[in-house]
């Protein structure tokens, strides 16, 4: 026979059990919804089986839920719904959650339990600590959401020690790359018209024998040039004058073409014919040709400096050849 004291604690055994079994309610635990990210929807689903598992709750698979929510339709989310949902599932309670974004940008869970038997939907919400476990959290609401007397007069632990919202980030002012410099202007970039006026001097080579005084004359000089469909030429005239000890006039048909470009610089040969008028001594007008480099700085689109580095010119014919070369600098506004 066995002793009294083992039929004892084969009865204290099997109360126990009992005991257990009485409080392991069932829990369907429908998807979470709000305005969360799905991600996030989904871990706090999870965790609400989880925290209910621990709590010893039996949880209603996925797929019977599913046929829950299909049966409350439209209604999920009400009392109606809800218990729409325990009656098909064999339910006990029916959990639902809404996921939002609280103070900091927590997640901000309000936790929906309906007690299927009565109808009774109780609601607890809390902004989930970031640094804490999740599935902890949310039991902490399960413990007093899943019994039979609800959430009552009891305390809520989370609000005596409300976690502080995570700090905010201070994002640090990353300045721009700074922005790569315009490239500079190229020649014919503002236009292809281009007028202006220039000065300089010039120095007689040959002249005739008669003639006396100095060989340096200063020099001055209008301008005209367009380009042509042919690429680096221009074509234009030039209006100019020799003044000093003698003084002479000179009108001139152009044509330019650019050597070399290299960003804002060029050089360019230019070749010239026209008429040259003696205003003094000889009062004569000569046929003239001539030869000149162009140094050409671009200043902006609009404006260029042509500087003539040799400016040489030949008229012969009279009682001799003329003959002289100088330089002149001329500023060209381009259009």
């Amino acid at each position: 026979m066995a002793s009294p004291l083992r039929a004892a604690s084969s009865a204290a055994l099997v109360t126990l059990l009992l005991a257990a079994t009485a409080h392991a309610d069932k829990v369907a635990n429908v998807h979470a919804r709000g305005p969360a990210t799905l991600e996030e929807r989904t871990t706090i689903t999870k965790a609400g089986d989880v925290a209910a598992t621990k709590l010893g709750h039996t949880t209603i698979p996925e797929s019977e839920v599913l046929q829950g929510e299909a049966a409350a339709g439209a209604l999920i989310g009400s009392s109606e719904g809800l218990v729409a949902v325990g009656k098909t599932t064999g339910a006990d309670w029916v959990v639902e959650a809404n996921v939002s974004y609280g103070t900091g940008g927590v997640m901000h869970v309000e936790l929906k339990a309906c007690q299927t038997s009565s109808g009774r939907v109780e609601t607890l919400v809390r902004d989930l600590d970031p640094k804490a476990d999740t599935a902890q959290q949310i039991g902490e609401m399960l413990t007093l959401l899943l019994r039979p007397q609800g959430v009552g007069d009891d305390p809520i632990p989370w609000l005596a020690a409300k976690p502080k919202p995570p700090a905010a980030k201070v994002e640090q002012k990353v300045e721009p790359p700074p922005k790569p410099a315009p490239p500079p202007p190229r020649y014919g970039e503002g236009g292809n018209v281009a007028i202006g006026a220039g000065g300089g001097f010039s120095y007689v080579l040959a002249r005739p024998d008669t003639a006396v005084g100095s060989k340096m004359l200063g020099a001055w000089s209008l301008h005209g040039r367009f380009a042509v469909p042919v690429p680096r030429l221009e074509v234009g005239a030039t209006f100019a004058g020799l003044f000093g000890k003698a003084n002479a006039l000179r009108i001139e048909a152009i044509g330019r073409y650019r050597l070399v470009e290299a960003g804002r610089f060029a050089l360019s040969a230019e070749a010239a014919i026209g008429v040259l008028a003696l205003l003094g001594g000889e009062q004569s007008a000569r046929f003239l040709v001539g030869i000149s480099p162009i140094a050409t700085v671009v200043l902006t689109k609009a404006f260029q400096l042509d500087v003539d580095l040799g400016a040489l010119r030949v008229a012969p014919g009279g009682t001799g050849t003329l003959a002289f070369a100088g330089v002149t600098a001329s500023v060209m506004l381009r259009f």
